[in-house]
């Protein structure tokens, strides 16, 4: 066989395939210039959109008032705890109009606020570094673009930074369908290579809803509700029944993971940080009570910290380097506070100052918001801190807020004790669920441990004060592991509480068995590192040994200044069993007080025996519309 005619090829056959050859060529040339020139226009279009944002924030914000925003205050000293500030989105899509939102951002700046970022908060929280006063970290959840657009030209003009937590399973689907509501891929790597964002985890398919079983009961047919990815186990329909604890746990802790190794495979750095979808850090289950033990342990396997909503109940507002920050929370669980649309600038620094940490002695020519009503009510009066149960409740009290980190002090208060069988002083208090007291009656004195779940008695002995009275003299003292109760200048009874907390602040308390009787008007309280010599040598128990530092008592006085008003509902907000949902701890005085000087406060059921409120038990759920 003559095997040329196959391989031998004419002139015009060579210049065919050549031709064939060349328009394939060319065909892919275009192919890939098309394609490359699609997403040059893609990731124009998002040029585009800042560029946008930028010239109105500029046209209406910058042109107005000027290009900078300057500090007219530098603080001084270095910071005792920070505060963590939340936003969700700005503008029309969301419930934060823009202008409030700059106008809380350049308050804070022109009062010397500076933002940290995550590395700052970590180091200062392991006590590594110190940061000046008027510290805060700034967060936004969600991944949102009514964020991005909105928040990014203000963080340019204020010098600020921010941390966004971001939902990888809506901004980084694995189908590769993008949203139209939260970031891309190209929106968040612009937002790190600006310098002034970092990436933080809020889960990656747990900030959706879920039809779950709402019983655990299977011996009758379980209803279906809406339940959260994190804190309830799924119905296994191929073995027709629930996960286990073992398949809830690996759910859960694939999710976490999968968030966080997204983002640091796609952006670079390090995820140290998780933000609870719906504030549900467990507490929020239907079927699955074991939830928040579950998470506890699963979640500092994979991040240094976690970021919830706080609410008025909550204790302190800011935060303390790893010290437990609020009932049935572990140390690495961090306390959110999300501004309110109906806050001002000025609003915003109010509740920032009232909040702050407090000095130690403690001096004020006036009293504020700083003081915060748990249950019951609270008002001030020209006599002084009123203190009053509602017809519902068995009593009122109030905690001075930003005390947390006291540790040793001496703390007296004049009342005019007018009906109810108890008054209390709180101590060591950091979440209004533990901590001691002394408690006072017409005929004894007792140092009580309070502790979620419960209380206990320490110690007792008999007293003879002549209650209701107009004037009584009520002291207490901690040092280390002991406690030391006064009256009316004298120490009456001591003891011993060594698995109390080593920190927290003070609280006044009023107490009767029938509601609707405790009253009392506190009318000076003092606070010193100091316990007064006179006090000590009054008494065979023991007082504290005092503080190398000089005794320095300093009176606290209760101004007109006191006048907050109820907080606003949040759909962002719930809170755990024990305390009602709240937008803050805190709100300014945008209104006078009410006719009756009274503010009426949360009254939740609490975890001591002795406070009751037949108002409220449990609060009850919010699911927040699931955008949160």
């Amino acid at each position: 066989m003559n095997l040329r005619m196959y391989i031998e090829l004419s002139r015009q056959k060579m210049l065919m395939l050549i031709g064939i050859a060349c328009a394939l060529l060319v065909s892919i040339l275009v192919f890939l210039f098309v394609n490359g020139a699609w997403a040059l226009v893609a990731h124009a279009e998002e040029k585009i959109a800042m560029s946008e944002s930028q010239f109105w924030y500029w046209l209406f914000y910058q042109l107005p008032d000027g290009n900078a925003v300057s500090a007219t205050s530098v603080p001084s000293g270095d910071a005792r705890s920070i505060p963590v500030l939340l936003y969700h989105g700005e503008g029309a899509t969301s419930d934060m109009p823009t202008s409030v939102f700059v106008d809380q951002m350049r308050a804070l700046r022109a009062a010397g606020w500076r933002t940290i970022t995550m590395e700052q908060f970590d180091a200062w929280e392991r006590g590594q570094i110190q940061l000046p006063d008027k510290s805060f970290l700034l967060t936004f959840d969600d991944g949102r673009k009514d964020t991005y657009y909105q928040a990014d030209p203000v963080l340019k003009d204020t010098g600020f930074q921010a941390v966004m937590f971001v939902i990888t399973g809506f901004s980084l689907p694995s189908g590769g369908k993008q949203s139209d509501f939260y970031l891309n891929r190209t929106e968040l790597a612009d937002m790190v290579s600006s310098g002034r964002w970092e990436l933080e985890s809020h889960g990656n398919a747990d900030h959706a809803t879920y039809a779950v079983q709402s019983t655990t009961d299977l011996s009758q047919t379980a209803s279906t509700t809406q339940g959260h990815f994190l804190s309830n186990k799924f119905w296994d329909t191929s073995g027709d029944r629930f996960e286990t604890n073992a398949e809830f746990a690996a759910r859960v802790e694939a999710d976490m993971r999968a968030s966080k190794e997204t983002l640091e495979s796609d952006f670079g750095g390090t995820v140290i940080a998780f933000a609870y979808p719906f504030n549900d850090y467990g507490q929020g289950t239907v079927n699955f009570p074991g939830s928040v033990a579950t998470l506890d342990r699963i979640i500092p396997s994979i991040y240094a910290y976690t970021f919830y909503q706080t609410w008025s109940q909550n204790g302190d507002t800011f935060n303390y380097p790893l010290a437990n920050n609020g009932p049935g929370t572990s140390a690495y669980m961090k306390k959110r506070i999300e501004p309110q649309a109906s806050w001002s600038g000025q609003d915003l620094l109010s509740i920032l100052d009232a909040a702050s940490a407090k000095p130690l002695p403690y001096a004020s020519a006036s009293f504020g918001p700083e003081w915060v009503g748990t249950w019951g009510l609270a008002a001030n009066t020209p006599e002084g801190l009123a203190l009053a149960a509602k017809t519902q409740t068995s009593g009122a009290a109030a905690f001075l807020n930003g005390s947390g980190w006291w540790t040793n002090y001496y703390v007296d208060a004049i009342v005019n004790w007018q009906s109810g069988s108890n008054v209390s002083l709180l101590a060591r208090n950091m979440n209004d669920v533990a901590y001691v007291a002394c408690a006072f009656s017409a005929t004894s004195v007792s140092i009580e441990q309070h502790f979620e779940g419960g209380q206990r008695e320490i110690a007792a002995a008999h007293a003879s004060l002549a209650v209701p009275s107009l004037r009584v003299d009520l002291g207490m003292a901690v040092s280390g592991s002991n406690v030391t109760c006064y009256e009316n200048g004298k120490a009456v009874v001591g003891g011993s509480a060594p698995d109390m907390g080593t920190q927290g602040g003070i609280g006044i308390e009023i107490w009767d068995k029938t509601d609707g009787v405790a009253r009392a008007t506190v009318k000076k309280v003092s606070v010193s590192i100091d316990v007064p010599e006179r006090h000590a040598r009054s008494s065979a128990y023991a007082a504290p040994a005092a503080a190398a530092t000089p005794a320095h008592v300093s009176a606290l006085s209760f101004g007109s200044a006191f006048s907050p008003a109820p907080l606003p509902s949040s759909s962002s907000n719930t809170a755990p069993a024990g305390g009602a949902a709240l937008a803050s701890p805190l709100v300014p005085s945008l209104a006078p007080i009410p006719a009756q000087n009274a503010i009426a406060t949360s009254s939740a059921a609490t975890s001591t025996q002795s406070r009751t409120d037949n108002t409220h038990q449990q609060p009850t759920k919010k699911h927040h519309g699931y955008i949160e």
